[in-house]
């Protein structure tokens, strides 16, 4: 299981001893939630945050919950993203914003939000790296899991398998460890975790999570 913290919830001043801690536990990966305060009701940092933080050396995967997100292509691949995770529900155009993220040379992630139907992304899942599952309403931390969920991760488990493709299946919002570990078996590649890692020992839970 892959663990992605998010910075979301972690204090300014906390940032940088907390990127060390993640660093001392193999954590590889960051998710960098980026709002707009239209698309969701939050507001954020847009590719300042990432510049200020990435000369660590993590995986950084730029979730941009805005309404326009090919306006924010290029800041994004200049503050060094690896990967750019679009909501499905936030384009015209899917097939040409995930084009133009490609033409970067970045990895490609759609995002869904827990009203949408899982199937609306099929035709672009060969196109793609991942799928972000959003298990909460997106925009604010500490939310709880929606078990409408599960049958998104199960449906693109079985989809992934069923026609040879290699995206990573992502859930996002209100993840614990026996979260981590009930949704890895049915699925589930990657979690974001936000509010649990900020609250409790980074160390413990990588122990328990990595081993599944």
């Amino acid at each position: 299981m892959i663990i992605a913290p998010s910075i979301l919830s972690i204090k300014k001043e906390d940032l940088r001893n907390k990127l060390n801690e993640f660093l001392t536990n193999n954590i590889k990966y960051l998710h960098i939630d980026i709002m707009d305060g239209i698309f969701v009701t939050n507001n954020t940092e847009k590719a300042e945050l990432l510049e200020s933080i990435n000369d660590y050396p993590f995986y950084y995967e730029a979730h941009l919950m805005v309404k326009d997100p090919l306006n924010y292509l290029e800041s994004f691949k200049n503050a060094k993203a690896n990967m750019i995770t679009f909501h499905y529900e936030a384009v015209d155009n899917v097939l040409e914003t995930i084009n133009e993220i490609k033409k970067m040379g970045l990895d490609v992630g759609i995002s869904i939000k827990p009203k949408t139907d899982v199937k609306v992304i099929e035709p672009y899942l060969s196109l793609i790296d991942l799928v972000l599952i959003m298990s909460v309403e997106p925009g604010y931390g500490g939310q709880s899991y929606l078990d409408s969920a599960d049958d998104k991760i199960k449906y693109l488990a079985e989809y992934k398998k069923n026609h040879h493709l290699n995206y990573l299946i992502e859930v996002d919002g209100g993840i614990n460890p026996e979260l981590a570990i009930k949704i890895s078996k049915l699925g589930c590649d990657m979690v974001v975790m936000g509010s649990y890692l900020v609250k409790n020992d980074v160390k413990e839970t990588v122990s328990r999570l990595e081993k599944i």
